[in-house]
């Protein structure tokens, strides 16, 4: 009766209301989200992986490019610097200057190392083989002083001396003197210039890189040819 009477006084009343339900995710729902999600992890990892594949792709291309050229200013300014210095054996003397295929000696006054003072050095190149056909350039320089260049007991193994360039192939040095009158250079092989005499006018340094896609040809001009 009380109920009739308040539905009378309050026509939105109903006697038998249902509770209100609260509304929420099925299974089927949250399982859906959870796979989108899911798949929304997997393609940022797939991004991420892929921009710093890139990355360190390009860190190392330009790693390639640089180091060789840093290594090849310190050794044109080395052999550019080079001096027509003899020393002497018995009554004869010889210019220390002898450079092959795969090695080069002569005497500069331009240091590489830090930590090599400055003054008259004995400088040697040797170049060596790596893994996988590669090859490097190591170099071992001292005061001329505190040596004997015509002694080869006064050196150290190859091994144990600092690099300059390495991973490259083909590596090689090669010499000339005066070019022809037609202007032509020939390029050779070796250069003793204790036999010779006199100082080749120019060095080559050849290399290929995986960066570039011609040989890498490094000219250097010596102050000067006759002794």
């Amino acid at each position: 009766m009380l109920a009739r009477l308040r539905q009378k006084l309050d026509p939105t009343f109903r006697e038998n209301r249902k509770p209100i339900a609260i509304a929420g995710f099925t299974l089927l729902e949250l399982m859906l989200t959870m796979t989108l999600l899911g798949m929304v992890v997997v393609v940022i990892s797939v991004a991420l992986r892929l921009g710093l594949g890139a990355w360190e792709k390009g860190e190392k291309k330009v790693e390639g490019i640089q180091g060789p050229r840093i290594a090849l200013d310190l050794l044109k300014r080395q052999i550019s610097s080079a001096l027509p210095y003899q020393v002497k054996k018995g009554s004869k003397a010889f210019f220390v200057f002898n450079g092959a295929n795969k090695r080069l000696e002569f005497v500069t006054l331009a240091a590489i190392s830090p930590q090599q003072k400055a003054g008259i050095l004995y400088v040697r190149y040797f170049i060596e083989a790596e893994d996988e056909g590669t090859e490097h350039i190591s170099f071992f320089e001292k005061d001329i002083i505190l040596i004997d260049p015509l002694a080869e007991t006064n050196f150290e193994d190859p091994e144990k001396w600092p690099q300059l360039i390495h991973g490259q192939k083909n590596i090689s040095f090669k010499y000339t003197g005066k070019p022809k009158p037609d202007g032509l250079i020939d390029w050779e092989e070796t250069w003793d210039a204790k036999v010779r005499g006199k100082m080749p006018s120019a060095v080559k340094l050849s290399f290929e890189s995986e960066s570039e896609s011609a040989p890498i040809d490094l000219i250097v001009r010596l102050p000067s040819e006759e002794m």
